[in-house]
């Protein structure tokens, strides 16, 4: 069991100047299909189906393994969907899996979802919503745990149980677990799978781990004072899964800010104060986050705001989704949510569809499918 090698050592701290900058968002013509009673179809975006989860609302972000969407339920309950028409294929009940809001992460290369269970991993196949396997039982963890964030990647399985911890995602083979620090039982503080290492969101920063083994990794030497850096940065609170390039470590606090650091060195290069909410992603030079109301990309060079996505009186949940020259979001909002499709380049808003209640998650998009869930029903699209 990974832990802390022995020597003085400090966590890395950020002392950069708050970099503020802005370029108004732009709205082109707006297309707009409204969900209910009778639907609006006028607009470049038609509503392929709408399928009702009773008392299963979503809560974390469905998935897509094949035609199969897999979505997670508030009761624990799993609901495998088909992505052609909507049908309920199967279901597995929450005494099954788990009574909280945890999610399914999917892996490619075995091709089975996941969800957490207690104190163990559930592994079920897409097909048919079986059982594959159940993981051995992970000692220690408290089985009342609100949520248990889950991410795959080939064949590891990353769990933040109370502790990161990994599975054998094709057999449930429990590879090792990391007693020295805590992690955020939120769906969107998952790691970050980067060569032979894992960026993980934990209570004293991203902290790096190898991934076969889950050793501990010292990212860099005090030059002053030897002590060994190993996160970047300890103060921050409520840290989401990292952007990690060659140059740069980017950092999101949930509701804090955004935070760049030198890969190598663990130097700080740039902040930006405000509201960055659910996560980050990176796009040619720029990364992506949701603010209130907008979606702003910010340089990765500099931190100075290059692009912003006006969601009008709606608020962003959920990482945006760039696919293509689109970008994607799902918001919420007092009369309800709506999802937004907005043309990368010129920032101009492609379509909006309006739902009933909250976007709660950031959608699907696979060919000209765009796939989302609300807190009673889960839908599909068709850009046209």
């Amino acid at each position: 069991m990974p832990e802390r090698s022995s020597g003085r050592r400090r966590f890395l701290g950020h002392g950069a100047a708050i970099v503020t900058a802005g370029l108004a968002g732009c709205v082109g013509r707006l297309r707009e299909v409204a969900l209910g009673n009778g639907y609006d179809e006028s607009g470049p975006v038609s509503v392929a189906w709408t399928t009702e989860l009773e008392d299963r609302p979503a809560r974390a972000r469905p998935i897509l393994i094949g035609d199969t969407i897999v979505v997670h339920g508030r009761d624990g309950t799993v609901t495998g969907i088909d992505l052609r028409n909507g049908t309920i294929e199967w279901t597995l009940d929450g005494h099954e899996t788990s009574q909280s809001y945890v999610p399914v992460a999917a892996s490619a290369v075995e091709g089975l979802a996941y969800a957490w269970a207690g104190d163990h991993v559930t592994a079920i196949d897409p097909a048919d919503g079986g059982v594959a396997w159940r993981s051995e039982t992970v000692d220690g963890v408290d089985p009342d745990l609100a949520s248990v964030p889950l991410r795959a990647d080939g064949d590891l399985l990353y769990a933040g149980a109370d502790r990161p911890t990994a599975f054998d995602a094709g057999s449930g083979d429990l590879l090792w677990r990391h007693d020295s620090f805590e992690t955020f039982g939120v769906p969107y503080f998952t790691p970050t799978f980067e060569g032979d290492h894992l960026y993980v969101p934990t209570d004293e920063g991203i902290v790096v781990l190898e991934r076969a083994t889950g050793d501990e990794r010292i990212l860099a030497t005090d030059p002053t004072t030897d002590e060994e850096i190993v996160a970047y940065p300890p103060e921050l609170h409520n840290l989401t899964r990292p952007v990690v390039t060659d140059e740069y470590v980017i950092v999101l606090a949930h509701g804090e800010g955004m935070y760049a650091y030198d890969r190598l060195s663990t130097r700080p290069q740039w902040e930006v104060a405000d509201s960055y909410y659910w996560g980050h992603v990176l796009r040619d030079g720029i990364v992506y986050a949701s603010t209130y109301r907008t979606v702003k990309g910010l340089s990765i060079e500099d931190g100075f705001e290059a692009v912003a996505y006006d969601t009008g009186d709606r608020a962003p949940n959920g990482v945006p989704v760039l696919d293509g020259s689109s970008i994607y979001v799902g918001t919420g909002g007092s009369d309800g949510g709506a999802i937004f499709s907005f043309d990368a380049a010129s920032r101009d808003t492609n379509w909006r569809v309006t739902t009933p209640s909250d976007v709660r998650t950031a959608p699907i998009v696979a060919g000209d499918r765009v796939v989302a869930a609300t807190e009673g029903e889960i839908f599909a699209l068709t850009e046209e």
